[in-house]
């Protein structure tokens, strides 16, 4: 458990914290023209998704049950994963040109799914 302003956090939620600034400075970088390295732009906020929206949805969960201890299993992350493959990679390029169907895509939304999947159980199952 990370310690800053006399408030216990969680890797996950320092981790996600910190996903979410690095998303916002992509997009913006994207919205003013900044130069950033093509991987930039086509890959990371892919990778950073999938760890935002499970701590989203584990956050409501949590909130809604009333137990703070509460999982995510792994067969919900995958299908999280799989959800976010078959709309934006499968449907989206099909009604829309901003979108490109790409594989690479569907790996960083599964490396994200294990990133979420692993600092989920880390931060709940360590001991401090």
């Amino acid at each position: 458990m990370i310690r800053l302003f006399h408030r216990h956090f969680s890797f996950l939620q320092v981790y996600v914290s910190c996903s979410v600034l690095v998303f916002l400075g992509v997009e913006y970088s994207r919205k003013t023209g900044k130069a950033l390295p093509d991987w930039v732009f086509h890959y990371l906020n892919d990778l950073l998704c999938i760890p935002i929206v499970g701590y989203i949805g584990l956050w409501a969960a949590r909130k809604i049950k009333g137990n703070t201890h509460l999982f995510i299993p792994w067969w919900a992350v995958a299908t999280v994963v799989l959800l976010f493959a078959v709309y934006f990679e499968g449907f989206m390029p099909l009604i829309s040109s901003r979108y490109t169907a790409d594989g690479y895509d569907v790996v960083c939304y599964g490396i994200g799914g294990l990133l979420f999947y692993g600092l989920q159980f880390f931060s709940l199952h360590k001991k401090y």
